[in-house]
């Protein structure tokens, strides 16, 4: 690393390695970096976590100081293997690894040069001041090109056209464009494309610009470097960023190496020159937000302490239909109406104060997926339903196990058809309790359409996760259909996540399907798993 950073003349403040981290590990040496003056970004390392819930606190306290970017082995199954073995320490699922890094405000780069870019580029330029960018360009295709990358790497194109047009129209010839791109075109002469950049410079709408070149005879590459290093030198005096990529012979790839050599943000590709003010922009996002004061959800930790310290007490680490029903009622969750019935009578019975249409689930403490093993019937709309229904459940679950302690029968109100969501929350090695959210279901561990983030997690950023899945427009409504009430189902992460942080025996807790109405109509949670042990879950 040491020569590498050399060759690029990126400024080392510090290298240091720690080993098998048997006295300090990276949260120490994130706390004492950011202190330093002499340290404008940070460069990281890891295989594997050991005291994530430290380095997740000290992370984000950090970032808001300086630009911390990652580098994370350990990413693909093999690899996970082999940083586990190598440093003794879990390197954890790399989803979850990932959405923690995002939300600490940590900037995770795919390969090492691509760290080294963001670093030394995000140590020495200005941070930007708005989300108006612009693309000036002489090539039409590097121009979209560099659009499409500005997506991938989430920056906002400038898109008012007709104040472009009166900006730019004076250095932008017949057939070239004032939309962003602003495409001078391959006419364009030296003196016209310095002064599109003068014009971007001196407008205060525009926050920073991507400014690309391609050779061609219109343009002397002679006098390319000095022509960018007067115009860079002219937007570091005013402190607003800008990022070249340029495209050319022998002539420009020398302009490239010297350029580079002397800190010029300038690069071969545009990807490369994007990315850069992408992570630019991710830093500036997570400085700019606040998160508001955050709120205590009415729930009694006490009484929810009691229903664990039962179960343990009982030998099971894991809580029992009834039990896990009130715990959402202390939650202050709202669930289907339900009773546990003891014999086929009380099924009955149960069913018919609850009224048609009912489900039947198994309560034993030797199945807990109930449903692979036939221990779950729906639809039931009579008495003789529900008597067919509690004599082939009991059977079919002491085919799956002869012995089964069977508790009872837990007859629920069939509950209408919503939006099927997961909650969930467990004790990662790596990182503590976290709190999950996706599309919910059978199909969960199919499609995998889930988002995590590392608790406490305050209001904000249960909004964020959920807006993160990919099927979030299922909950805006698609096909005419009425928007979800997306309020109640961040009430009700931020409820599960309070449980799983402040009851440390509960190592597991699941909310699946939670059914989500229209908007005013609330969500019913189906069905809840939680999982117990004995000894207190602490990172």
């Amino acid at each position: 690393m040491i020569g590498k950073t050399a060759v690029q003349n990126i400024g080392l403040s510090s290298i240091i390695s720690v080993g098998n981290k048997s006295d300090i590990d990276e949260a120490d040496l994130v706390e004492y970096l950011v202190k330093q003056d002499d340290t404008k970004s940070i460069l990281m390392y890891i295989e594997g976590i050991q005291k994530g819930e430290r380095l997740v606190n000290v992370l984000k306290e950090a970032t808001k100081k300086k630009p911390i970017v990652v580098i994370k082995s350990g990413r693909s199954k093999r690899g996970a293997i082999a940083a586990a073995s190598h440093t003794g320490s879990l390197a954890g699922a790399d989803e979850i690894f990932d959405a923690i890094m995002r939300q600490c405000g940590v900037l995770r780069a795919e390969n090492i040069q691509q760290a080294l870019d963001w670093c030394k580029y995000l140590s020495k330029a200005p941070i930007p001041t708005g989300e108006n960018t612009v693309i000036i360009t002489n090539g039409g295709g590097v121009g979209v090109l560099t659009t499409d990358a500005c997506e991938k790497y989430n920056i906002r194109l400038f898109d008012d056209t007709a104040y472009l047009n009166h900006l730019f129209s004076d250095v932008t010839h017949g057939f070239g464009s004032t939309k962003n791109p602003i495409d001078l075109t391959g006419e364009a002469t030296s003196a016209e494309y310095e002064h599109a950049l003068e014009v971007a410079l001196k407008d205060k709408q525009i926050n920073a610009v991507l400014a690309l070149f391609c050779e061609t005879a219109m343009i002397d590459a002679n006098s390319l470097s000095s022509m960018i290093r007067t115009v860079y030198e002219k937007y570091k005096k005013k402190e607003k960023p800008i990022i070249f990529s340029i495209f050319g012979g022998e002539i420009t790839e020398n302009v490239i190496t010297t350029l580079s050599k002397d800190n010029v943000p300038v690069f071969r590709d545009v990807y490369d020159a994007v990315s850069c003010l992408g992570v630019s922009y991710t830093q500036f996002r997570y400085v700019q937000v606040v998160d508001g004061e955050e709120r205590v959800p009415k729930v009694s930790i006490d009484k929810i302490s009691t229903i664990v310290n039962k179960a343990l007490s009982d030998g099971r680490e894991f809580l029992l239909a009834d039990e896990g029903q009130e715990l959402l009622n202390i939650a202050g969750l709202s669930g289907p109406k339900s009773g546990i019935a003891r014999n086929i009578k009380q099924a009955v019975e149960i069913a018919e104060d609850i009224g048609y249409p009912v489900v039947m689930k198994v309560v034993s403490r030797d199945i807990l997926h109930k449903s692979d093993v036939g221990g779950v019937l729906l639809d039931l709309d009579n008495k003789e339903e529900v008597l067919d229904a509690y004599q082939t459940i009991i059977h079919n679950c002491k085919v799956f196990k002869s012995n089964a302690v069977i508790d009872g029968i837990e007859v629920v109100e069939q509950v209408k058809p919503g939006t099927e969501v997961i909650i969930g929350g467990r004790r990662d090695k790596a990182f503590g309790p976290i709190i999950m959210f996706g599309l919910g279901g059978i199909y969960v561990e199919v499609i995998k359409d889930v988002s995590f983030r590392a608790l406490p997690v305050s209001y904000r950023e249960t909004r964020l996760m959920v807006k993160e899945i990919k099927s979030f427009p299922l909950l805006l409504g698609v096909r005419g259909e009425p928007r979800k009430d997306i309020e109640k189902i961040i009430n009700t992460i931020y409820r599960v996540g309070y449980i799983l942080q402040n009851c440390p025996r509960i190592t597991d807790i699941e909310v699946n399907p939670l059914m989500v109405y229209e908007q005013g109509n609330g969500v019913k949670a189906v069905d809840i798993r939680v999982m117990l042990s004995e000894s207190e879950g602490k990172n």
